[in-house]
């Protein structure tokens, strides 16, 4: 009988401790889902509002190519800077007038810069409208980047030829590629 009696007690214990742990359980629970509450329901517009002005911008970056020597150490090609101007479309609030103010500023065709800016592709992508652009022109739109939203100037290498057409072959450029290569330069 008394080991029948310390079951008992052991078995109301273990009862208490159950009764315990559900409890504790039932508050956590319980705890999760208000966090969860004031989350979602409560302050849901505000994080909806962070989210929907938390952005990346996506920038394709070229490699940097490197220079070519011949075996008697004559450079052959090397890169020189060029600037290229690029447009967000994710930053544009009126595109009519970006387009107005940059072929103002660069003296554009504005259907140019239009077809341009309205080209089938990633909205995210910025879109490129001119390559190649002169110093002036890449400090004359980079000293009104505050009056032209999404529009920036990237500096990229351009492959640069000093030996001319013969350097050309013996870098392996052949046909159409020299031609090509002959008239970027």
């Amino acid at each position: 009988m008394a080991t029948a009696g310390l079951h008992d007690s052991e078995l109301g214990e273990l009862q208490r401790r159950l009764i315990i742990l559900r409890v504790g359980l039932l508050l956590v629970v319980a705890l999760l889902g208000l966090q969860l509450w004031n989350l979602q329901i409560r302050e849901g517009p505000y994080y909806r509002d962070l989210s929907e002005n938390n952005r990346t911008r996506s920038v394709i970056m070229e490699p940097a190519r490197g220079l070519i020597y011949d075996r008697n150490g004559v450079l052959l090609a090397n890169n020189v800077p060029s600037f290229t101007l690029y447009v967000s479309l994710e930053d544009v609030k009126d595109r009519d007038l970006l387009i107005d103010q940059l072929s103002s500023l660069l003296g554009l065709d504005a259907a140019l810069v239009r077809n341009k800016l309205t080209a089938r592709g990633s909205k995210q992508l910025p879109r490129k409208v001119k390559d190649r652009l002169t110093l002036r022109e890449a400090t004359l739109i980079e000293s009104h980047r505050l009056d032209l939203p999404g529009v920036m100037v990237q500096v990229e290498s351009q492959r640069n030829y000093p030996g001319g057409v013969t350097a050309l072959t013996s870098v392996g450029l052949c046909r159409g590629s020299v031609a090509r290569a002959v008239r970027e330069t």
